[in-house]
Formats: structure tokens, C-alpha cells, sequence
């Protein structure tokens, strides 16, 4: 993880060389942000999830999955 007090990256995957998605923490709320060369915007807002479901930081395709949809 990366952050500091207010916000937090918890997980992050790359889709390709200059894109990624990110899941990050800002204070109890949770985003899904894509991450391109020139920009950034927020894919979907998550409800507030307890960081205890999210058993490795690694683990973001599952927690992407369970609180945004898609296959399972």
C-alpha cells in the first residue's frame, strides 16, 4: 500500500504500458480510478468496505469483482 494519512492506494493492475486501474482509499470511501498518460478519472465510487475483506493488497481483481460486479 501506498498513502499517507487521508488516502491510500490499495491496490493497483496495469491494463497495459501507460494505463492502470487503481483502487484507492480517501479517508472511509472507496474509488476505482483509471490511470492513463494524461489523465485520471474515477471509474466508480465503492461503498464503504471494511479493509479487513481485503485480505492482500494484491488481491484487487476479487475486491473489483465483489463491489463493482463482473465475473466471478
Amino acid at each position: 500500500m501506498v498513502g499517507g494519512r487521508f488516502a491510500k492506494v490499495i491496490s493497483k493492475v496495469y491494463i497495459d504500458r501507460n494505463t492502470s486501474l487503481v483502487l484507492v482509499r480517501i479517508l472511509k470511501e472507496y474509488y476505482v480510478i483509471l490511470v492513463g498518460p494524461n489523465k485520471a478519472e474515477v471509474i466508480q465510487k465503492l461503498d464503504t468496505i471494511d479493509e479487513g475483506e481485503i485480505e492482500k493488497p494484491e488481491d484487487f481483481q476479487s475486491v473489483l469483482n465483489k463491489y463493482a460486479g463482473g465475473k466471478k
